[in-house]
């Protein structure tokens, strides 16, 4: 019975020589200068998204009116926006660095918690993305109804109860997961999707798959919506300048029309140049039963981009924000 015990014990207290062994695809053992300009590009994407981020979050608030309008929900959906990749950039990421460079052994744990607060960063900056392609389609389709204010504080209520259930559901599931591996999981492999044959994290908890699933379903939910709502507003846009030719709003219309195209594409190409990858190399990842770090590398590397680059394109794109934070800069 004792020996029995120590067996048990000696099994969720591994020598270095067992984790080694354990661990045969540590990043030490592949190529320095891979990880040097990996970790270089995340501390670059860390610290600007990190002071982008922390912009928006202090302007915005100031630019919130006291009563509903598109410029309000606007503000709204970026703050919550801003706040999902201040997580990711401020957590997630620097500590990835940290275990890619640390040639010592990573609690499990501590590597499980990394991953869940990317995993909540990302699957809130793709609801709010969603969220996003629905408002700019709305004021597209409806530009009358979008000046309504009863419609928009209607609007803007929906949003703030369906920003407050995603934030809850996501944050629930990977609290719950980490509750239910409370028990030492010491053979999970930080950077790799192959896990240990002796640990199954499925059915250690059945949160893990459903909190896999929940994500999945954010991220192609941000991506059937961008593409959605731009056909739908350009076939508004070509009906509206067809049969409105010699309307004195016709190049109004025609400029609309470029620019709602250029923004809408652009979304597109970057939800499917973020987050495919991550998709794709769990699928070769699972299919070759290999851990590729290389392409964990760069999907990761692609994650901290899109949490770096969302304040950067808003703050391009707007004018009015540019002389705002000029503004607040001067006092």
């Amino acid at each position: 019975m004792m020996e029995n015990q120590s067996v048990t014990n000696d099994s969720l207290n591994p020598t270095s020589s067992e984790i080694i062994w354990l661990y045969p695809y540590r990043p030490a053992e592949f190529d320095k200068i891979n990880l040097i300009v990996s970790s270089a590009i995340l501390i670059f994407l860390c610290i600007t998204g990190t002071i982008a981020n922390m912009v928006l979050l202090v302007i915005l608030p100031r630019q919130r009116f006291a009563y509903a309008s598109s410029s309000s929900i606007t503000c709204i959906l970026l703050t919550n926006l801003a706040l999902a990749d201040l997580f990711n950039c401020t957590i997630a990421a620097p500590l990835t660095v940290i275990m890619l460079v640390a040639d010592f052994y990573i609690e499990p744990h501590l590597c499980l918690i990394f991953k869940s607060v990317s995993k909540v960063s990302t699957g809130m900056n793709c609801f709010v993305l969603t969220l996003l392609s629905i408002e700019r389609y709305l004021c597209i389709v409806k530009p009358r109804e979008s000046l309504v204010i009863a419609k928009i504080g209607k609007r803007q209520k929906i949003y703030t109860i369906l920003l407050s259930l995603v934030w809850f559901i996501t944050i629930g599931l990977e609290c719950g997961m980490l509750m239910q591996l409370a028990q030492p999981v010491w053979t999970y492999v930080c950077f790799t999707i192959k896990l240990d044959p002796k640990v199954d994290l499925g059915l250690s908890s059945p949160l893990f798959g459903i909190g896999a699933g929940w994500l999945t379903f954010l991220t192609f939910l941000a991506i059937v919506t961008a593409i959605v709502t731009s056909i739908g507003a350009r076939c508004r846009l070509s009906r509206m300048i067809k049969y409105d030719q010699n309307s004195p709003n016709h190049r109004r219309i025609m400029h609309a029309n470029k620019k709602i195209n250029k923004a809408f594409g652009f979304i597109v190409a970057f939800y499917l140049l973020t987050y495919l990858p991550l998709y794709a190399t769990q699928i070769l990842g699972s299919i070759l039963r290999q851990p590729l770090l290389d392409a964990m590398l760069i999907s990761l590397t692609i994650n901290t981009f899109n949490a770096a680059a969302d304040p950067l394109i808003y703050i391009s794109f707007n004018g009015s924000f540019r002389q705002k934070i000029y503004k607040f800069l001067s006092l």
